[in-house]
């Protein structure tokens, strides 16, 4: 591949310097970082994980990682905002003004308004939907197709409440579950599992696995049913639904 001129990221020398002492994972975070922001003329920028996942190719606890490590040796600044971070190259100044970050920060981690159609609103929906793809890709090999309209409807409510980064950090839980199998693979079955999958994110390994088994012994159990009751699972039809109001 040929390099073209005159694109260019400056990277500090101190860390350079001192990047031995740490790890690869941290060595790309902190390049990643350095991209977003210095190779745009800026100091600070909301990076998301989809972003940095994508660029480095690690996996999310990896990039975590990376950014504890950076946030602990006092390489990086990260400061909340709604929905989720902004990271700023800590050169002993921070290049967000105190009213600034009053107007970004809220007392639940922030959540994002999705009532404004704003770039970042949209930037939100794709991280979030190239994070599904991704995994969905790494477990199947097939392309997820996105039905934009019913997904990020699906999706909104969820992101108002929870933000980017938690609802990524449980698709991550979601592929890596069985569960997910038997619901098929969609944003609707996600979706449909997300307070479960949130208590999946803080429980122990061994619950998470009993809890597995226990869900899918429900769904076998449910599936035989509907085949020996078809009629108990029947939808009626608006006449019926207007007939039994009647």
């Amino acid at each position: 591949m040929k390099l073209q001129l005159p694109n260019y990221t400056q990277i500090p020398n101190k860390f350079i310097e001192e990047m031995r002492k740490y790890p690869l994972s941290t060595q790309s975070v902190f390049m990643v970082i350095c991209r977003k922001t210095l190779g745009w003329h800026k100091q600070q920028d909301r990076i998301s994980l989809s972003q940095i996942m994508e660029l480095t190719g690690m996996s999310m606890n990896g990039v975590r990682q990376g950014i504890e490590a950076l946030i602990i040796d006092e390489w990086v600044i990260r400061i909340p905002v709604r929905n989720g971070y902004i990271y700023d190259l800590n050169f002993g100044i921070t290049s967000l003004s105190d009213k600034d970050k009053a107007n970004l920060i809220t007392e639940s981690k922030g959540t994002l308004s999705l009532s404004d159609d704003t770039k970042e609103k949209k930037e939100i929906y794709i991280n979030i939907e190239t994070a599904f793809q991704n995994k969905f890709k790494e477990l199947t090999g097939e392309t997820f197709h996105v039905h934009y309209a019913k997904d990020r409807a699906i999706m909104k409510p969820l992101i108002k409440k929870y933000g980017e980064e938690k609802i990524i950090e449980l698709i991550d839980i979601w592929f890596n579950d069985d569960f997910a199998k038997q619901c098929g693979y969609s944003i609707g079955g996600f979706s449909s599992c997300f307070n479960r999958l949130l208590a999946l994110s803080n429980s122990p390994k061994k619950i998470r696995e009993k809890d597995t088994r226990n869900t899918l012994n429900e769904m076998e159990k449910l599936r035989q049913d509907k085949a020996l009751h078809p009629e108990k699972y029947r939808i009626p039809s608006e006449k019926e639904d207007r007939e039994t109001e009647g």
